[in-house]
């Protein structure tokens, strides 16, 4: 078999769902960045609030958010947060996985160690304890969530087709309230809300079913053959599109910014804008 007909062989066996991808009308590199600047604000500031109710909601560190409640150094304590966070995530950035390795947790306690002792802080063993395993899962949700990104593809008719990674639920909205939806599957049939309005107003008008389909198949291969376009420049999101970085980047400013609001939406205390 020729490596074009195992290319093709391959396409029919895998199927394709592309979500979270919106087509934007202009390829105006700087009305693009405008974007992404804006997608990022969606994105830094909700980012705290999200990781928190995630915290909250998966239930493991409910004691430890209870013990550190309850610390009457919690105040003081929790502003080594965002500069132990900082020392971790530096040392940690090429990481293969965004599960705390058994590095990263010695990396952590120790990190965590020498800010208290720079902030001249004490902790019990049991505050301690509850400190690493708290800042543990805010790691894991930063490494899995903290970096979003936007990749812009060239699109048809002088668009620009744009796919969002570790978008927040408030970027979501933003993309949803400005620009029309562009996913694609070829794993079912997609709903007529996949399309713009000119499409759905065929399919209402559809005068059967089978016309209702068929407009429907039309839209959904076409919305398949422009992707395919976009792919023939390769098969990775990196291969076809420039990415614009929406998230912390990891870094200080950022990792200060978010790491502080976690810790004060799961204690319900505010942290001290600098460690000592």
């Amino acid at each position: 078999m020729s490596a074009a007909n195992q290319q093709q062989t391959l396409q029919k066996i895998m199927s394709t769902k592309i979500f979270d991808a919106w087509r934007i009308p202009t390829q105006s590199i700087s009305e693009l960045v405008r974007i992404g600047q804006t997608v990022r604000d969606f994105c830094v500031k909700p980012l705290a609030e999200e990781i928190s109710g995630a915290i909250i909601r998966s239930g493991w560190n409910t004691e430890a958010i209870s013990i550190l409640q309850q610390s009457p150094n919690a105040t003081g304590v929790l502003s080594t947060i965002p500069r132990t966070l900082i020392s971790v995530f530096q040392r940690h950035l090429l990481s293969p996985t965004w599960i705390a390795t058994v590095e990263v947790k010695e990396d952590m306690k120790n990190a965590l160690f020498t800010q208290l002792w720079r902030a001249e802080f004490s902790l019990s063993s049991e505050e301690r304890e509850a400190m690493e395993s708290l800042l543990i899962e805010i790691y894991e949700q930063l490494s899995l969530n903290g970096n979003p990104t936007l990749t812009f593809m060239e699109g048809d008719n002088g668009s620009t087709y744009v796919k969002g990674f570790q978008l927040t639920d408030a970027a979501r909205r933003f993309l949803d309230e400005k620009f029309q939806r562009f996913e694609y599957t070829d794993q079912c049939e997609m709903w007529p809300s996949a399309f713009d309005e000119e499409v759905r107003e065929k399919w209402n008008h559809a005068e059967s079913y089978e016309a209702a389909d068929k407009i429907l198949s039309q839209a959904q291969a076409e919305r398949g053959a422009y992707w395919d376009a976009v792919f023939e420049l390769g098969s990775k999101w990196s291969d076809v599109g420039l990415s614009f970085n929406c998230g912390t980047d990891f870094g200080v400013t950022g990792l200060s910014y978010v790491g502080k609001k976690i810790m004060e939406n799961l204690i319900g205390r505010k942290v001290n804008d600098e460690a000592k």
